[in-house]
């Protein structure tokens, strides 16, 4: 397995916004004054033959759309996400927002996002739902961060966990407890179906240890960073950074009956598998879920919803996904410091 990142099974395409095309909008045709060659003949001697189609348009655009495309370009305007001089007079609107949605959430190394946004949605017609998912998952090892730490106190490598659990909360970082929540649910198939044969998948057992013992008190972290390397205490301002801009609510509330949109969707899909060591435990757990990712649509990793005529509301769902990417940055950032171990 590559040691940066992980192909989800099949991987994801970026998605842009679903157009539909409820109503034409009116194109007159520009007729040619050039002279136009007859077409071949298709049957034979018959005199049928295929007609010009010089003059019909060859773009078809939904007026419906493209009305809610520039009604939702101006509210990122509005609210600082998009650069209105970037557009272009003679642009078409929804082309526009299509294309300037790729660039909102960044490439990064380790990460890799997509934004989604659906113009319409059924039976939601006055809605607009904004969805962030991974496209595939980032890869780190934790062996070469924690024993080290577990060798000098084995609380100051729980802690490190600890804080890196929350730092991954804005989304799903595959660990240690999805892969022993994949295990007991094999055994749990194994009891209903006794001809079903589970295969014994050993976890890492220092970092079964590290897990269960008690973190430290941040006081005494503090204490302890000063006499450790610097490339360690380089590692523990990025993940406390991350953890800081974790904090807040990953998601916020839709109200009823717009929350029913996302009630027939599956988990979360991963970001980020969080592995012991290459090829342990863990990662055989994670290859499992990565075939059958496609079986089903993941709940988004993170999701807002506004009315057209609710700016107020629009800006705040624009406001949480910069700062969404604003926590992708440093998690980035995170993520190369751990993996130059």
């Amino acid at each position: 397995m590559p040691c940066q990142a992980r192909e989800q099974s099949q991987q994801q395409p970026r998605r842009t916004p679903r157009r539909r095309r409820p109503a034409l909008r009116q194109i007159k045709p520009q007729h040619s004054t050039a002279t136009r060659l007859p077409a071949p003949s298709l049957l034979g001697n018959s005199g049928l033959s295929l007609p010009s189609l010089d003059g019909i348009p060859t773009k078809l655009a939904s007026a419906d759309n493209t009305r809610r495309a520039a009604a939702v370009a101006a509210l990122m305007i509005q609210a600082g996400v998009l650069d209105w001089r970037t557009f272009a007079p003679a642009s078409d609107a929804f082309d526009w927002l299509t294309t300037s949605l790729k660039s909102i959430c960044p490439s990064t190394k380790h990460l890799w996002f997509h934004l989604d946004i659906q113009l319409q949605a059924e039976p939601y017609p006055d809605w607009i739902f904004v969805e962030i998912n991974p496209t595939c998952a980032g890869y780190v090892e934790l062996k070469p961060i924690l024993r080290p730490l577990a060798t000098r106190d084995p609380r100051l490598a729980a802690s490190f966990v600890h804080l890196f659990t929350d730092a991954c909360r804005f989304g799903r970082a595959y660990d240690l407890m999805d892969a022993q929540q994949h295990l007991e649910n094999l055994l749990e198939w194994q009891d209903d179906d006794p001809d079903c044969e589970v295969a014994h998948i050993p976890m890492p057992e220092t970092l079964v240890a590290i897990t269960k013992t008690k973190p430290l008190p941040q006081s005494q972290v503090r204490q302890l960073l000063a006499s450790l390397p610097l490339a360690t205490r380089r590692q523990w301002e990025l993940l406390l950074t991350t953890r800081r801009l974790a904090a807040g609510p990953a998601h916020f509330s839709l109200p009823e009956p717009v929350n029913e949109y996302l009630n027939d969707r599956g988990d979360t899909a991963p970001f980020l598998l969080a592995a012991w060591e290459k090829d342990d435990g863990i990662t055989t757990c994670f290859d499992a879920l990565a075939e059958s990712i496609n079986e089903c649509e993941y709940y988004p990793t993170w999701f807002g919803a506004f009315q057209l005529d609710d700016a107020q509301a629009a800006h705040g769902v624009f406001r949480r996904m910069q700062q969404f990417i604003t926590w992708q940055t440093a998690m980035d950032q995170l993520l190369e410091a751990m993996n130059a171990e």
